[in-house]
C-alpha cells in the first residue's frame, strides 16, 4: 500500500527580496527536499510567496517551521492541509512559477494580486488553483 502524502499550502508576506534571495531559496529547496521526500511548487510576486509542500507529514511540518522562521517570510498563514495518496507535483523537488507567467484570466478569478487577498482563499479555490498550475506548468 502507498504511504499517505501530507499536503500543506501556505502563503507568506514578504518585503522586497534582495538580489539573489529567490535563487538561494530555490537552490536550498532543491537540495534539501529530495532527501526528505518532499515535492511542491512555489509562486512569488513582490508581495507574497504561495507554496505547496507535499510529502511525509513530519517532514512537511519540519520544513514549514524552517520556512516560517526565515526572516524573508513574514506572517506565514496555512491556507489548507490535507492527506491523500497522490502528489500533485511529482516531478518537482521544488518547482517555481513566476507570477507573471500565470495567465491573467487564471489569476483574476482567484484574486491573487496581494497577500491580503490570498489569505482569504477557501480550501476549494486553493485546490482549484493548484490543479490549474499542475495542468498548465507540469507536463
Amino acid at each position: 500500500m502507498l504511504d499517505p502524502i501530507f499536503h500543506l499550502i501556505y502563503v507568506s508576506k514578504t518585503d522586497v527580496l534582495k538580489p539573489g534571495d529567490l535563487g538561494d531559496i530555490l537552490f536550498a529547496a532543491r537540495k534539501n527536499n529530495p532527501p526528505l521526500n518532499l515535492t511542491g511548487v512555489l509562486i512569488y510576486n513582490s508581495d507574497f510567496f504561495f507554496q505547496l509542500l507535499e510529502g511525509p507529514a513530519s517532514n512537511v511540518e519540519k520544513m514549514y517551521k524552517i520556512i516560517c522562521d526565515d526572516p524573508r517570510h513574514i506572517a506565514c498563514k496555512t491556507l489548507h492541509t490535507y492527506t491523500d495518496y497522490h502528489r500533485k507535483f511529482t516531478q518537482w523537488s521544488m518547482g517555481y512559477i513566476p507570477f507573471d507567467e500565470i495567465k491573467f484570466e487564471e489569476k483574476n478569478p482567484y484574486n491573487l494580486e496581494s497577500y491580503n487577498s490570498v489569505i482569504n482563499l477557501s480550501p476549494d479555490r486553493t485546490l482549484s488553483f493548484l490543479n490549474y498550475l499542475k495542468k498548465e506548468f507540469q507536463s
